[in-house]
């Protein structure tokens, strides 16, 4: 079985003074579920994200996991294009638009 690479992404001008405890759960969630995490970057703002995501396909990376789907504001198109999508807040995820009949919109998953 393949392994799902992933990365993680927390923006500190959004998450301020729960940065830490962000990085801490998207730790937890890529654990939960089997995800290798290649790493995770705090960003304070958008400004580095489209060269961010044009690294994903080269990196191999399928699974983005960011705190809420604010922290891609603006991108999650964008970011869809390459990898899916995964929320700690709401807990789920958006499919990659290249998912083959996979679900556009919101998939919520429960936590174990």
């Amino acid at each position: 079985m393949t392994q799902v690479r992933a990365y993680g992404i927390v923006r500190s001008d959004l998450s301020t003074d729960t940065t830490g405890q962000d990085v801490h759960e998207i730790r937890d969630l890529s654990m939960l579920h089997g995800f290798d995490l290649r790493g995770v970057t705090i960003e304070h703002g958008d400004a580095h994200f489209g060269l961010l995501l044009a690294t994903l396909a080269p990196s191999h990376i399928t699974t983005l996991i960011v705190p809420t789907v604010v922290h891609l504001t603006g991108w999650l198109d964008a970011a869809r294009q390459d990898a899916s999508v995964w929320t700690l807040r709401p807990a789920g995820y958006w499919p990659s638009l290249k998912a083959w009949g996979g679900a556009a919109e919101f998939v919520p998953v429960g936590l174990k």
